[in-house]
C-alpha cells in the first residue's frame, strides 16, 4: 500500500492537543494535517494565508483569530519558508521507508519469474476462495433443513422436550 493511502492517527494525542481550543481550530488543524499528508506528502505548506485558510476551511472573519493557533502552535515555519508539522513529517518518513523496503522485497521475490507464470499464479490465487467455497458446498455437510444442531447436545431443546 502506498504511503499516502493511509495516515497513522493518534486520537488521544490529537484530542489532548486541542482540548481547550474551539472546535473550529480542531477541525482546521485536522484538515491541515490531512492535506499535508495526503496531497502534499509532507513536503510543507506554502506560507500563504489565503491558501492555508482554504485548506483549513475557516471563514475569513475567524482566520485572524484561529489561523495563528494552527500555524504557530501546531505547525512551524521552517527555514525553507514552508509550514511543517514535525510529528507527521517523521511518521511520513518512517512509512515511506517501510513502503520502499516492501516494494524492493516484492520486486526481488518475483525476480526471474516470467510474466506468464506471475499471471498464472495471480489467477490461481484470486480463484482460490471461490474454488474452496465450491468444494465445501459440494461436500457432505449437514443441510440447514436437517435436524437442528444444539449448542448444548446434552440438554434437550424445547422442541425436543415437547416431542418426547
Amino acid at each position: 500500500m502506498k504511503p499516502d493511502a493511509y495516515m497513522p492517527f493518534y486520537f488521544r494525542a490529537f484530542f489532548e492537543a486541542i482540548e481547550s481550543l474551539p472546535e473550529t481550530v480542531g477541525l482546521g488543524y485536522l484538515r491541515a494535517i490531512c492535506y499535508y499528508w495526503g496531497h502534499n506528502n509532507c513536503r510543507g505548506l506554502e506560507n500563504n494565508d489565503e491558501a492555508l485558510r482554504r485548506i483549513c476551511r475557516i471563514d475569513r472573519t475567524e482566520w485572524a483569530e484561529y489561523g495563528p493557533i494552527i500555524f504557530g502552535q501546531f505547525f512551524e515555519l521552517d527555514g525553507d519558508g514552508l509550514w511543517h508539522q514535525h510529528r507527521a513529517y517523521q511518521l511520513w518518513e518512517d512509512t515511506k521507508k517501510k513502503y520502499d523496503a516492501a516494494s524492493v522485497g516484492g520486486k526481488n521475490r518475483w525476480k526471474g519469474v516470467s510474466k506468464l507464470e506471475r499471471s498464472r499464479l495471480a489467477r490461481q490465487a484470486a480463484s482460490y476462495p471461490r474454488k474452496r467455497l465450491a468444494d465445501l458446498a459440494n461436500s457432505k455437510l449437514p443441510s440447514l433443513n436437517s435436524e437442528r444442531i444444539s449448542k448444548h447436545p446434552t440438554k434437550p431443546t424445547a422442541r425436543q422436550s415437547e416431542s418426547d
